[in-house]
């Protein structure tokens, strides 16, 4: 959950996990900082679990029938290989205001997708796997988990593309 900071008698920011943020430049400054530290940990989540991400190529057209996926493992030693990997990337604020506008009525503690990544996996064990790994890790909470994998949802709501 994010969070903003309150100063305390002693004027120490202390935080306060009773506000939602309502403000979007702090909402993206933190979507900003957290970037890093969420890539490190689905890089761990990845390892654990035979997750893959998207690979740019040599002749990449940035359509999605061209995308080659890469498991971490096969290339977390090669500087070059990472380097060529597509990490998500920060919305931007321009497209948060567009979510916000159309989907939140202006809500800014609705926003709940500044910063993501995804991890691919050629099997549901594996993903799975990767599931319970997020669930191990002390230092990450699961707050909402949307399955598009379950029987009942409807795959026509999403053109057949599913994900969890």
């Amino acid at each position: 959950q994010r969070r903003q900071s309150s100063q305390t008698s002693s004027g120490v920011g202390m935080l306060d996990l009773t506000s939602p943020v309502s403000n979007l430049d702090q909402l993206h400054a933190q979507a900003c900082g957290l970037d890093p530290i969420l890539r490190q940990k689905v890089q761990g989540w990845a390892l654990a679990s035979k997750g893959m991400f998207p690979q740019h190529s040599e002749q990449d057209t940035g359509h999605n029938q061209d995308q080659k996926f890469v498991r971490w493992e096969e290339v977390a030693d090669s500087v070059t290989e990472r380097a060529r990997i597509k990490w998500g990337q920060v919305k931007s604020p321009d497209r948060a205001i567009e979510k916000l506008l159309r989907s939140y009525r202006q809500d800014v503690s609705r926003l709940v997708d500044m910063c993501r990544q995804q991890i691919v996996f050629s099997s549901l064990d594996d993903l799975l796997q990767c599931m319970h790994a997020i669930g191990a890790d002390g230092e990450a909470v699961v707050v909402r988990v949307k399955n598009k994998m379950k029987l009942d949802y409807n795959s026509a709501e999403s053109a057949g593309y599913r994900d969890v």
